[in-house]
């Protein structure tokens, strides 16, 4: 995955935390086309970002992507490295 598509999956995921408008989506229904998925932050993010290496400070493998919101600073935070070209290494 190139990383322009990697920085729109998470800067979208980012946007839906914000606030963006979404429809209300059941916990077994299948993400929405284009949106961010677990697998996408296991291949690129969780290597380094994992209860043990702790990268940054930072922990991605318990981030619920069903549920953005509630980790809204915290996708900001990972959109603007994405943006700014500072990750991924």
């Amino acid at each position: 995955m190139s990383r322009l598509l990697l920085t729109l999956s998470i800067v979208t995921l980012a946007s839906q935390a914000a606030g963006g408008a979404q429809a209300p989506q059941r916990a077994d229904a299948p993400p929405a086309a284009g949106a961010p998925s677990r697998d996408l932050l296991n291949r690129y993010c969780v290597g380094c970002h994992n209860d043990r290496l702790k990268s940054g400070n930072l922990v991605l493998a318990n981030i619920d992507v069903a549920d953005v919101s509630r980790h809204a600073a915290l996708l900001e935070k990972v959109a603007r490295k994405l943006r700014g070209g500072t990750m991924p290494p």
